[in-house]
């Protein structure tokens, strides 16, 4: 219900993120997929089973992981061994785990970035559609579902009320709302009613 009372450009936004998240999280359960084969094959020690499950592995991760051959290439008349599959699953773990953190740091550097933005610089205007958004993100620990469809609402009666009776006092009262709220709530929102008031 909430995602519909959204302007579309923002239900876009939303489902865009919702794919690229669900995307991540296919690649991790991939890599995870074939660190556990490669568990299996540890334990079964079929030298047929090593030699597929090597061959595989290289096939898909050679041209995405750096350096992934190395320790690995065999001449072509020998097969793999358990030791092998150990460097692959090493390799396997040590490219999730990077592939995590470099998420999270993007993730991080962004906040970083909005924040310092919106707290630092007085200047700084954001349109109602972009404060949407970025109430549609604050975590639901902070602000739930009622508490965003109410902080859209009166935003939206804000936005409506310019230069009319009463828009100061909506402004004061969201004001006083918003912070009551939390950090997170407060810096999806103050940009556009400090912007709103000049």
């Amino acid at each position: 219900m909430l995602n519909a009372m959204l302007p579309p450009e923002i239900r876009k936004k939303n489902q865009e993120e919702l794919e690229i998240r669900k995307a991540k999280q296919d690649k991790l359960s991939f890599i995870q997929k074939y660190i556990d084969m490669g568990n299996e094959v540890l334990e079964c020690k079929d030298i047929n089973k090593i030699n597929e499950y090597c061959d595989t592995c290289i096939g898909l991760f050679t041209s995405e992981i750096n350096g992934f051959m190395n320790r690995l290439e065999t001449s072509p008349y020998d097969d793999y061994s358990s030791l092998h599959v150990k460097i692959i699953i090493e390799k396997l773990t040590k490219y999730k785990i990077d592939f995590q953190l470099s998420n999270n740091q993007i993730k991080e550097n962004k906040s970083i970035n909005f924040n310092n933005q919106n707290i630092n610089s007085v200047n700084f205007e954001i349109n109602i559609t972009q404060t949407i958004f970025n109430i549609m993100n604050v975590s639901e620990k902070e602000l739930s579902s009622d508490d965003k469809s109410n902080l859209i609402q009166m935003l939206k009666e804000i936005e409506q009320s310019k230069k009319k009776d009463g828009f100061w006092d909506k402004v004061k009262s969201t004001i006083k709302w918003v912070l009551e709220k939390g950090v997170e709530t407060t810096i999806a929102t103050l940009p556009y009613l400090l912007g709103i008031i000049k």
